[in-house]
């Protein structure tokens, strides 16, 4: 794999200290658009509250059982998980390639399941330092987990200016999220008529601009229609998608 470590920066050689002297690290290289859509799926169902030291939180947690990067949110009403693994086939963009003996994933020894959380308004921060062309999502970032936070580093050798960032771990007593799920869709499983309907986003994101503020309301008529009720004076329907498999 190319070596994306800079020379001299004194970020990495922290984090290679802190490896040698036994502390829990774990290095991985992440396609960037994959990173920066992770946390901009999980973001908006972070509490808004920055009072709300538990929720005002996103984690992010590597699974060396599953392999995959995990980016986890709740408030208090809503719950939200996305996740990207090294063997995902990655969505068609035009243009789009790796970069010469990229190997996306984690790198030496494996340091287990590693989570932490960060402020939900340093995800701005990220997206920002490392928004790239979308041709060039496939763009990869060295991600460095610890106890004490993470840091983000980009190599000159992307094509982009070389960039490190670090963020500081919280001390949210945040959730088990995935738990939480779990166990909601193994209650759903053994409920008589449970029915699971899927929709098109772009589609169904349009009912959520009528009338703001009012409750939107879903009827299942059938599993060929869905009515849509938003407050006391607007109707509509919408088709169900063919749900993809999983």
């Amino acid at each position: 794999m190319t070596d994306l470590r800079p020379n001299g920066t004194t970020t990495i050689l922290d984090v290679d200290q802190l490896a040698a002297a036994g502390a829990r690290v774990l290095d991985l290289y992440v396609p960037t658009r994959e990173l920066l859509t992770l946390l901009r799926d999980a973001a908006p169902f972070a509490s808004p509250d920055a009072d709300n030291l538990d929720l005002h939180v996103v984690q992010i947690q590597w699974d060396a059982d599953d392999d995959r990067l995990n980016v986890f949110a709740a408030d208090g009403y809503r719950t939200a998980w996305s996740s990207w693994g090294p063997d995902d086939i990655p969505e068609p963009v035009r243009g789009e390639q790796d970069m010469l003996g990229t190997d996306f994933g984690p790198t030496g020894p494996d340091a287990g399941t590693t989570a932490i959380t960060i402020d939900v308004g340093d995800i701005k921060d990220i997206l920002n330092t490392f928004k790239v062309d979308k041709k060039d999502g496939r763009v990869p970032l060295r991600i460095t987990l610890r106890p004490e936070g993470m840091t983000i580093y980009r190599s000159p050798d992307s094509g982009y200016s070389e960039h490190t960032l670090r963020l500081k771990s919280t001390q949210a007593r945040f959730p088990d999220v995935r738990g939480m799920l779990a166990n909601w869709a193994a209650k759903v499983a053994t409920t008589q008529g449970a029915l699971t309907v899927s929709y098109t986003p772009t589609l169904l994101k349009d009912f959520t601009g009528v009338r703001p503020g009012s409750v939107l309301e879903l009827t299942f008529a059938s599993e060929k229609i869905t009515l849509v009720r938003v407050g006391r004076y607007f109707r509509g329907s919408i088709c169900p998608a063919t749900p993809e498999a999983l």
